[in-house]
Formats: structure tokens, C-alpha cells, sequence
């Protein structure tokens, strides 16, 4: 069981209850009565009178907890207060519940600013960053905090610069990413809040997927993945104006990364974008994932001339450009085995 100074309170959230604190004597798997009653309800196994009533605590728990969060203040955290929220999230999800989809990942896009004006000149500058630099500049995203880095890229080239959204006179540099060999990632699918299911084929795909296998189970257990999810979804899938409104989504991806036996360790996290009102989908992939399994085939780089940042990213071509009108600077000739990127 992992050692930590766990929170049962935070401000302008439920309370843990009883059902979900750890047993003194507890091991994890049987550390908690909602551990114990769910995964009887997993395996199909009877549950008794007190047992039902003590998931339907933890049921209308996250049902609160879902409702709180989205009316939390995040950015009212102090930063000498982020630890207790973090220990509290961490009580309140004291186990992580495992779900997977294989995909096949034919290309993929990122994009990176040229913030010091000068042009990119290796595979690591438009890969993702050290956990030196992360650590450094104290960076929170969706899918990573300060104590950890992932390569983010998206399923077309309209959705990075939606997602990064350069202004006018910015120069970028675009990298297209290939698989090497083996196509197939094991993701951790995030489902997003209702509109992203049903604007996005990736979310919705994993939300039939789910509805189809809550059929197989007592109902109870059905109401308690909607409640246990329903908070990963909304903060995956939710706009921030503050960076700690990552602080959850974040925390929960760390954990989704840990290694675990084969079939559950995961190579990437796919999520719909919140950039393009959720249509296509971003991927953040577990830097060792890249190192092996991708390689950088082709870049460009580009001065931006226009934007239209308020169209849809283009689906059918993901190749095509047209939320911004662009001018290429450069394009990679080769790009060499140690790493260095040949302009011509």
C-alpha cells in the first residue's frame, strides 16, 4: 500500500467516506470495503445488505465529488496547498481501475514553437521535453505534471495548431512521426464528458464499449463506473483558464503510466481535444514508447501568416492545413540516424 499522508478533507469537497478509508491492517485489493465490494461485483459474487449500501456511499460520493470539482475554484489552490488537494484526490481514487483499447497508429503530429528563433536542429527538440526542463520551468498539463514528461501529438496536422494555436509572424516547427515496425500502442481510452462522446468516434467507440460491458454486471456495479469515471472524463475533457485545473487529470495519468504486468502497461492515453470542441482526438505517449516504437520522418518549418482558429480541424486529410494560412521556411531533407535534422 502506498505510503502517503492521505487527506479524507479538502474545502468545497465530500467528505471520504467510511466505505473508501483504508483498514489498518489493509493490503491493496482489500485495503478498503468499496475495494473488497467492487471486485466482488467484478467477479460476479453475491454481496450482502450492509455491502450494497456501502457502495451506494461510494456511488453518491463521486456523484458529489463530480458535481464539486466542477464548480471548484482550482485556481483559489495556494501552492503551499497543492500537496493536501493532490492527497486528498489520491484518497478519494485510492485505486485505479484498468481499461484498455489497442490502436494502430499509422502517423502522428506535434508542433513546437521556435521561442528562442532558432531553427530546430535535433530529434529531441521536437520530441517530448526532459523531465529536466519540466522540472525546471514547473510545467502542468493534461497528461503530465512537473514530476514527469510525455510526447503529446494529435491525429491530423489542423489539430496541433488548434491545439498550440500560434499567433501571427510565430515560427513553428511541425514534426510527422511514424511508427517503427509494430503499429499497435496499448492505450488508456478516455471516454470525455457527453458531447465529446458524441462528437468524437474514439470516445464514442469506448463509451459503447463500456455500456456494453456494464450489461454484464449487477447494476449496482454499472452505477458505480459511471461514478468512478464521470470525474476522468470531465477533467480530460474540460477547458481551463488556470493550470491547475490539470492538477487532477494529470495526477490520474502519472498513475495510468506506472508499469504494471505487460498487458496493462500502457504506451499512450488517448483523449478527445478539447482545442477543436472535441471532434478528433490528442494522444499523450510514455516517452520510453517513442524512444522504441517512433520515429521522426519529416518536418517543416513555417512562419504563420493567418489564422482561423475558429474553423474545424480538417478530418477527412490529415495532412491538410487550413486553420492557418502558412509559409514553409524550411523542410527537412534527411533526417540523419544520429539524430540531426538535415535542412534543405
Amino acid at each position: 500500500m502506498k505510503e502517503i499522508n492521505w487527506k479524507e478533507t479538502y474545502p468545497n469537497l465530500p467528505l471520504i467516506p467510511s466505505s473508501k478509508r483504508w483498514f489498518d491492517d489493509g493490503t491493496p485489493g482489500t485495503a478498503t470495503l468499496e475495494q473488497i465490494i467492487s471486485h466482488k461485483l467484478h467477479f460476479k459474487e453475491p454481496i450482502s445488505a450492509v455491502e450494497e449500501k456501502a457502495i451506494e456511499e461510494c456511488i453518491n460520493f463521486y456523484d458529489q465529488l463530480a458535481k464539486s470539482l466542477k464548480r471548484f475554484n482550482f485556481s483559489a489552490i495556494k501552492d503551499e496547498d497543492v500537496e493536501d488537494f493532490l492527497r486528498y484526490i489520491e484518497y478519494a481514487y485510492n485505486y485505479l481501475w484498468l481499461h484498455s483499447n489497442e490502436i494502430e497508429l499509422f502517423e502522428t503530429y506535434r508542433l513546437v514553437n521556435n521561442s528562442d528563433g532558432k531553427s530546430k536542429e535535433c530529434i529531441h527538440q521536437l520530441s517530448y521535453p526532459s523531465l529536466n526542463i519540466v522540472r525546471e520551468k514547473n510545467v502542468l498539463n493534461r497528461a503530465s505534471s512537473s514530476k514527469s514528461t510525455v510526447f503529446y501529438c494529435s491525429e491530423s496536422i489542423d489539430l496541433v495548431f488548434k491545439e498550440l494555436r500560434p499567433p501571427v509572424g510565430s515560427i513553428v516547427t511541425l514534426g510527422i512521426w511514424r511508427p517503427i515496425g509494430n503499429r499497435k500502442l496499448l492505450s488508456y481510452p478516455i471516454m470525455g464528458n457527453p458531447s465529446a462522446q458524441f462528437l468524437n468516434k474514439n470516445a464514442s467507440a469506448s463509451k459503447i464499449a463500456f455500456n456494453e460491458m456494464k450489461k454484464r454486471f449487477h447494476p449496482l456495479f454499472g452505477l458505480f463506473m459511471d461514478g468512478y469515471f464521470n470525474v476522468l472524463n470531465h477533467e480530460f475533457s474540460k477547458p481551463i483558464n488556470n493550470k491547475k485545473e490539470y492538477l487532477v487529470s494529470s495526477l490520474f495519468s502519472e498513475r495510468i503510466f506506472e508499469e504494471r504486468e505487460s498487458e496493462w502497461t500502457y504506451d499512450c492515453i488517448v483523449y478527445p481535444s478539447v482545442g477543436d470542441e472535441y471532434s478528433q482526438s490528442n494522444f499523450a505517449i510514455k516517452p520510453k514508447v517513442v524512444d522504441s516504437k517512433l520515429h521522426l520522418a519529416k518536418a517543416f518549418e513555417f512562419e504563420v501568416v493567418a489564422t482561423f482558429y475558429e474553423q474545424k480541424a480538417n478530418k477527412k486529410d490529415p495532412r491538410k492545413l487550413s486553420v492557418v494560412n502558412a509559409r514553409v521556411i524550411k523542410e527537412s531533407r534527411n533526417i540523419s540516424t544520429d539524430g540531426r535534422i538535415e535542412w534543405k
